[in-house]
């Protein structure tokens, strides 16, 4: 009988812990003033960059030589956000919160960013406390090419950078620690959109150029012309301009180039977080392709 009470009692405590609500924080933890983003007078440009003549950053490969372990490790690393996605909606849902339209946006270095696609507003996921920290609202978009959105048409940028969250809209710029207190604010910087946040800089555009905001300094310090700007490997831009390939090493001010005939007619394509760079024949139903390995270490 004794058995039975304490199976009972056992149970009790097992029910009622796993129906308690999730604790959902609605305002901004040590909201901050928003500040201006600083614009450095002389901003350095490509001509300040070290033009490499490392002719080995780049390598073509066959086609047996196309099975790649970073095409591997995106793909399992797309399958473990997937895995954490529903992990944290079941979490959700025993606290009887609606978790249509919920997705995860970031999952890194311990910090989980979670967007309500419903209302547009982004969450810091605590999940040991099982607990949400109101962060921000994303922008909704519709029919704006300078702005990438969700499939449901929000627009957010985030990334972490030191132990701090790295969170933008279309208006500011917000860093936070890992509970979610704002850390500083910055005004996106008038006729500035925000493109990318990298691992350790973010990128605005502005008319036909690139401009490059440092973590380091919270400043934009390079600006780019637009026509090397093409896809993204961890911290360097790929580009291509007729028949060369263009890599820029943005931390350490290095320009690499490869020159190959017969590419100028063929479109780039560069899968993010993959060691891999593509060209196809622009105008063919059925286009041919070269492909490339980037051999530079990863920043």
């Amino acid at each position: 009988m004794k058995y039975i009470k304490t199976m009972l009692l056992f149970v009790m405590i097992t029910t009622l812990t796993s129906c308690t609500n999730l604790n959902i924080n609605n305002k901004i933890l040590d909201q901050k003033k928003a500040e201006e983003i600083s614009i450095k007078k002389d901003l350095l440009t490509i001509d300040d960059f070290d033009n490499s003549e490392n002719p080995y950053w780049i390598k073509s490969i066959s086609k047996d030589e196309r099975v790649s372990g970073e095409e591997d490790k995106s793909i399992n690393e797309h399958m473990e956000n997937e895995k954490k996605e529903k992990e944290i909606l079941e979490k959700l849902k025993q606290s009887k919160i609606n978790t249509e339209n919920i997705i995860l946006v970031l999952n890194k270095d311990g910090f989980l960013v979670i967007l309500n696609e419903n209302d547009g507003k982004v969450y810091l996921y605590n999940d040991e406390k099982v607990e949400l920290q109101f962060l921000m609202d994303a922008d909704y978009i519709e029919n704006d090419e300078d702005y990438l959105t969700t499939d449901s048409g929000y627009f957010l940028r985030a990334n972490i950078y030191k132990d701090t969250l790295y969170l933008g809209n279309k208006s500011n710029l917000y860093l936070y620690d890992r509970v979610g207190s704002q850390i500083k604010t910055m005004e996106v910087p008038e006729d500035f959109n925000l493109v990318q946040l990298n691992n350790n800089y973010g990128v605005f555009s502005r008319e036909d150029n690139r401009y490059i905001f440092l973590y380091s300094s919270n400043s934009i310090e390079y600006v780019l012309d637009r026509e090397f700007f093409n896809s993204y490997y961890y911290d360097y831009y790929i580009s291509q301009n007729g028949n060369t390939i263009y890599c820029i090493d943005i931390l350490n001010k290095k320009l690499y180039s490869y020159t190959e005939d017969g590419i100028e007619n063929m479109r780039m394509a560069v899968a993010s977080g993959r060691d891999r760079i593509k060209l196809f024949d622009k105008d063919k139903e059925f286009p041919n392709f070269k492909e490339f390995k980037i051999l530079l270490p990863k920043l």
